[in-house]
């Protein structure tokens, strides 16, 4: 009994460490979309990716309006995330700038200095 619980402890104490775990990033309007809409296919026997297709073209049909709901849920998880994890938000960004994309305010920088000339 003793042994096993030598190689246990040992187990344990070698193993390495575990990975930090960020919380998840909030949904899109489109997922937010999807994420309502695909219950109503779920009893169907289409494959899922007939079904994403289906949704995905259901959303560009849909009216503006009723994406500007989905835009604004979106954007209100969006800021609910920031508030929670402002420092994280910062290193997403600098880890998206890192890898050289470009962040939606940078580009919206870019925009406004170029028409502001």
């Amino acid at each position: 009994m003793k042994n096993v619980r030598k190689k246990a402890e040992a187990a344990v104490a070698n193993a390495p460490p575990k990975p930090i775990e960020f919380p998840k990033r909030p949904p899109n309007a489109f997922l937010l979309f999807k994420s309502i809409n695909k219950y109503k296919f779920k009893e169907s026997d289409e494959p899922t990716n007939n079904i994403n297709t289906f949704i995905t073209k259901l959303w560009k049909s849909t009216p503006e309006e009723e994406k500007d709901i989905y835009r604004e849920d979106a954007k209100r998880l969006m800021r609910e995330f920031i508030e929670k994890n402002p420092t994280l938000y910062e290193e997403m960004c600098a880890s998206i700038k890192a890898k050289g994309r470009s962040t939606r305010r940078s580009k919206l920088q870019k925009t406004t200095t170029q028409s502001g000339e």
